[in-house]
């Protein structure tokens, strides 16, 4: 049983990194959008 909560544990952690790395990518996508003087450039 305990290696079933150190598997599941790892699971979590991945997780936790999976989104942690999304929303850095989101905020750089973000500011790379937005340039420098953070005006909206497309």
């Amino acid at each position: 049983m305990g290696m079933d909560f150190t598997v599941w544990e790892e699971i979590e952690r991945s997780g936790s990194y999976r989104v942690c790395s999304m929303y850095e990518e989101a905020a750089s996508l973000a500011s790379s959008v937005h340039g420098d003087d953070g005006k909206l450039e497309l």
